[in-house]
């Protein structure tokens, strides 16, 4: 098992989200958000939806992922498995 996380607008997040559900690789999915913090002061507020599947799967979760970004017209920054 593994972790996709991706970090993107509130919006994209909830969308991704909902639409990686349908991916047999991917065995759930959730949103998560914050803010970042420096020298104890608030930074501005992020946003990631991870997604948990098998890691020796993600070349098919990677094509889910872009078939449905494609589809629904979403763009993410940065994604990393953990």
């Amino acid at each position: 098992m593994g972790r996709y996380i991706i970090q993107a607008a509130e919006g994209v997040c909830n969308r991704l989200a909902e639409a990686m559900k349908a991916c047999p690789e991917v065995s759930d999915t959730f949103t998560d958000s914050g803010f970042w913090y420096s020298n104890g002061e608030t930074g501005p507020e992020w946003f990631t939806v991870t997604l948990e599947g098998d890691y020796q799967q993600r070349d098919k979760i990677d094509a889910f992922l872009k078939q449905v970004c494609e589809k629904y017209h979403l763009s993410y920054g940065n994604a990393y498995w953990g």
